[in-house]
């Protein structure tokens, strides 16, 4: 009788304890196939930087670009709404930019009041993402679709070679 409550005492925990998590969602690769030594190395250095799945998944990205003051800029992307922020100063200045970047919709204020030139500072704050974010994700980005590679002798060493980025309708 003792083995049946122990057993029924076990059954009554182990129904109290939370689901396991569900296991992780594999996402379709979205890579191009690997056909030279170019598209294997960018694949090599996708991989050393996280790799396509990780590097996909992020729902949020927050970085800063430059390094000279006053010419830095402060992003933060929520990649899963697309709702972005970009802050910066210029000549004592300080520009606050929020957009979406799938719509390209936004306001802009300059030190903390909308600014007159709203639409302007979106436009260029677009372009700063653009520009930041793919210098960010470069190793993501050498397997875009539109990019080719091919590896090349290095200009400043013939004895070392680099991989050439070519692009075709991208950006």
């Amino acid at each position: 009788m003792k083995s049946q409550y122990l057993v029924l005492s076990l059954l009554v925990l182990a129904a109290c304890q939370p689901a396991p998590p569900p296991p992780p969602v594999v996402m379709e690769s979205m890579l191009p196939a690997l056909t030279t030594r170019a598209d294997s190395l960018a694949f090599q250095v996708l991989e050393m930087s996280g790799g396509e799945v990780a590097l996909r998944s992020l729902p949020y990205l927050r970085f800063d670009f430059g390094t000279r003051e006053p010419a830095s800029r402060s992003h933060l992307w929520d990649r899963m709404s697309g709702d972005y922020r970009v802050e910066y100063l210029r000549d004592d200045t300080t520009y606050v930019v929020l957009f979406n970047t799938q719509t390209r919709e936004g306001n802009a204020y300059k030190n903390g009041e909308p600014a007159a030139n709203s639409a302007e500072l979106v436009d260029r704050a677009y372009g700063a993402f653009i520009n930041d974010t793919y210098w960010l994700m470069m190793p993501a980005k050498m397997l875009d679709p539109g990019v080719s590679r091919a590896m090349v002798p290095d200009s400043s060493n013939a004895t070392h070679e680099v991989i050439r980025l070519s692009f075709d309708n991208v950006g």
